[in-house]
């Protein structure tokens, strides 16, 4: 890609930083996200130094990051904002959350989800259907109300199928075997794995929390 395509050659590299994440080598995967920020900086593209702010939080995604991941996701949320690109907003909400829970400030967490789900609604963006159900069923898995957790499960896999999401069952197949765990139903916990399968297997070498997941499995 040409020099003076500064804002495709950002979103390129944003796109292979993203890609490896799956794949391994975090040091190239931040230095490929700052390289990004610099390019879409340079080139004065607000909503390009947005998705490379986000995919530098992606980068860092470790615990002595947390600070850092919620800073530039807020950044990166402002940028957005400031470009009123909805659905990136939506997208950025959705990982400051994540990180606010990390944090132990379920308040903002929630704050953030709110905001996101009145956005979506109103925009109509689909893409992100099953994302309030999926946290609700995270909240009440926190909650210990385990009963209603397996409900949201339900609920959120069937909001992503009906809008053609690939990750419908993982996403799925996850969250039930953290309540398969609270429950103590093991057997079932096998049995999720072994549906699972299929992707699961290309990510059991390289991502590291998989590996944390069926360690504890």
């Amino acid at each position: 890609i040409p020099a003076t395509y500064a804002a495709l050659r950002a979103r390129t590299l944003c796109a292979i930083s993203m890609h490896l994440w799956y794949d391994g080598e975090p040091e190239r995967r931040l230095a490929l996200a700052d390289q990004a920020l610099a390019l879409a900086r340079k080139a004065g593209d607000g909503e390009t130094a947005s998705i490379a702010l986000l995919t530098k939080r992606h980068a860092l995604y470790g615990p002595a990051d947390l600070s850092e991941r919620i800073r530039l996701a807020s950044q990166a949320l402002r940028g957005a904002e400031r470009c009123r690109n909805q659905s990136q907003r939506c997208l950025i909400l959705t990982w400051r959350a994540v990180d606010l829970l990390e944090a132990g400030d379920l308040c903002a967490a929630q704050r953030d989800v709110d905001t996101f789900e009145r956005i979506a609604t109103a925009e109509h963006l689909t893409r992100f259907r099953g994302f309030p159900a999926r946290w609700r069923a995270l909240c009440s898995t926190i909650a210990g109300r385990l009963d209603e957790a397996e409900r949201h499960v339900a609920d959120g896999a069937a909001r992503m199928r009906s809008s053609d999401d690939p990750n419908a069952e993982a996403f799925a197949g996850l969250q039930l075997a953290a309540l398969r765990l609270e429950q103590g139903r093991i057997d079932e916990m096998e049995a999720l794995r072994r549906a699972a399968e299929p992707w699961l297997a290309k990510f059991r070498e390289r991502v590291r929390s998989v590996r944390a997941a069926l360690a504890v499995l």
